[in-house]
């Protein structure tokens, strides 16, 4: 209950605000699913709308309604690592993650957007729960736990692939199940492992995944596009694999802090390889494989990274727990929550609950509307202002006194045809032209020519000219994207 105090403070700005979440909100709100991902996330918002009676009319109390979703998947992490690791390792190893894990500022972000993450790392904790189980009471029923939490991991998301994979060798060996159980307790033979795991998998992936059974096509051809974004990129952009994205994902999500901890854990792992239990190898094995698989896609993201955050944190307190003083560990915990929590400015709870406080488009929208009269902007994709191109959104959001062209910036060849269209104004979004400043990304193949293209009339409007009104980019991209008001040049 404290963590979903927690993850659902600040989460009502407006639905429009994510690119994606109109997409999801319009999905929950017709049943009209494009299975770009597993179904877990969308049937369990579906389920909560119907069971809260909301309007499904309205896009904001749907998107906040899914949004409280994200954030009981996100609270349901930490109490599942909590459980997991108590049995693993003991009460304080337990407590420890799960304060660890309500304090981390990643998971905090990510439990305010109705997007698959957060239901990813709830699957991959139930998963890890149930390999903590088996190895405490090996039998049909724990083998059955583990087949239901490697189905909430697939249909969390793609990756989550994983947990499925990796159970078929996890519960082919016997070891860390007959040593730790009670005496008496025989290891299962291999049959009664098998059968009620991939029962209870294949019920669970079904059920959750019900709408994809009759929509088979559809489906296929979704999961296409996402394995193709995968291996090619997207937004016309790709860049050299592997890349050390996800080493930076690293540091910036897991606290200096931590990081003696979690480099303890794995010392200690690796010295009593023999003796580790299923739950000890995936929370040690599964972050090491996702930055490596994620590393050969050039589609990369931070929040991708959330899982590996998660199961680093169960590291970090593992490695908090085999620190020999005992009387030390509250005051050594007590310091690294704090240290996540206020310690280290900009990559803080502290700051990110400051950072969801305030909305730099409203603030643009505000700045925009003292503007002389006749005023018409040109925005790129991401910019998101009020226009007669999105009229859906219209009635949620600002007025706006300046017209806004219909056509984002771009799909204008030169500044000469934004002239032609009457624009004086160019309000830009650092996510659109950063693409074209960063070194290392680069068009992909067939789109060399669009992307030289925008990337001159972005260079034409910025070089060497002061904006007239400009927000830098913040914490939290959904709301301080980092917006910037150009003059258009004669």
């Amino acid at each position: 209950m404290a963590g979903l105090a927690l993850f659902t403070r600040a989460n009502r700005f407006p639905f429009h605000r994510h690119p994606d979440e109109p997409v999801k909100v319009a999905q929950l709100q017709t049943g009209d699913w494009n299975f770009n991902h597993p179904m877990l996330l969308l049937s369990t918002a579906r389920l909560a709308l119907a069971a809260s009676g909301t309007d499904l009319q309205d896009p904001q109390r749907v998107v906040e309604v899914g949004r409280w979703v994200s954030a009981a998947f996100a609270a349901a992490t930490a109490a599942l690592m909590a459980a997991a690791l108590w049995l693993a390792a003991g009460r304080f190893a337990g407590i420890a993650v799960g304060l660890l894990i309500l304090s981390n500022h990643q998971l905090f972000e990510l439990s305010h957007y109705l997007k698959e993450d957060t239901a990813l790392a709830f699957g991959l904790s139930a998963w890890i729960l149930g390999l903590a189980l088996y190895r405490r009471w090996p039998g049909r029923a724990t083998a059955a736990f583990v087949g239901a939490g490697a189905a909430l991991a697939l249909s969390g998301k793609y990756v989550g692939a994983l947990a499925p994979l990796l159970s078929l060798w996890l519960l082919a060996s016997p070891r860390g199940t007959a040593s730790e159980a009670p005496a008496g307790t025989p290891s299962a033979p291999r049959t009664r492992r098998y059968v009620p795991f991939l029962a209870a998998f294949l019920a669970t992936v079904a059920l959750v995944n019900a709408p994809i059974l009759g929509h088979r096509e559809h489906w296929e051809s979704s999961f296409n596009r996402e394995v193709t974004l995968a291996v090619n990129g997207q937004g016309g952009m790709t860049r050299s694999v592997p890349h050390t994205i996800y080493f930076r994902a690293f540091r910036d999500n897991l606290h200096l802090a931590l990081w003696g901890f979690i480099v303890l854990a794995f010392w200690q792992a690796w010295k009593r390889r023999k003796e580790l239990g299923p739950e000890e190898i995936a929370l040690f094995l599964v972050p090491l494989l996702l930055m490596a698989l994620l590393s050969f896609s050039p589609k990369a993201n931070d929040r991708y990274f959330l899982p590996a955050t998660v199961l680093f944190l169960g590291a970090a307190a593992l490695g908090l727990n085999a620190i020999p003083r005992k009387a030390a560990l509250p005051a050594l915990l007590a310091a690294a929550v704090a240290f996540q929590v206020i310690g280290q400015p900009k990559r803080d709870l502290r700051s990110y609950w400051r950072a969801f406080q305030s909305d730099d488009r409203s603030a643009l929208t505000a700045w925009l509307n003292t503007r002389p009269p006749g005023e018409v902007i040109v925005q790129d994709r991401r910019t998101l202002l009020p226009s007669a191109a999105k009229p859906a959104f219209l009635p949620w959001q600002e007025p706006l006194t300046p017209r806004v062209l219909p056509l984002a910036l771009e799909k204008y060849p030169d500044l000469q045809s934004l002239r032609a269209e009457g624009a004086t104004l160019a309000a830009l979004c650092q996510d659109d032209y950063e693409r074209f400043d960063l070194k290392n990304q680069r068009p992909q193949k067939g789109a060399e020519e669009t992307a030289r293209r925008t990337g001159e009339l972005y260079r034409a409007i910025r070089e060497n000219r002061q904006p007239l009104w400009q927000k830098p980019r913040g914490l939290v991209i959904y709301l301080h994207p980092g917006l910037v008001v150009y003059s258009l040049p004669e």
